[in-house]
């Protein structure tokens, strides 16, 4: 079980963040997750990255996947989490034209409490 909501109070600064607690670890990552899907209209050189904190040490798994095949990954990292918080980015891969998707995967975390910010997806048209 995982509830998701806004957070307002400023855990990880300013503004609001993303607030996802884990009340039962799932079996697999795919048990719970938060997903965004996007469209590559040409080749791009993709970055992406986030600020994160958990309440203990934890674990996500971060991935950026095509949209219809998430075998298919361009990014796929455990991220472990700590108390302390901290920052994930990645150095840059290439996408095709597709659908794609960008996918926290928390099924398997243990119960607590993670916050997430400053998601960044910087795509750049690949230079000919």
């Amino acid at each position: 079980d995982v509830r998701y909501e806004t957070d307002f109070a400023g855990t990880l600064g300013k503004g609001k963040c993303a607030h996802i607690e884990v009340v039962k670890t799932g079996e697999r990552p795919a048990d719970a997750f938060l997903k965004w899907n996007f469209p590559v209209e040409e080749p791009m050189d993709v970055k992406v990255g986030f600020r994160y904190a958990a309440d203990k040490d934890n674990i996500l798994y971060f991935r950026l996947e095509k949209q219809n095949d998430p075998a298919d990954k361009s990014v796929d990292e455990a991220v472990e989490l700590s108390r302390k918080g901290g920052k994930f980015s990645t150095k840059g891969t290439r996408l095709e034209k597709g659908r794609y998707q960008l996918v926290f995967y928390v099924g398997e975390s243990q119960p607590g409490n993670i916050w997430i910010d400053d998601v960044v997806l910087d795509l750049k048209p690949v230079k000919k």
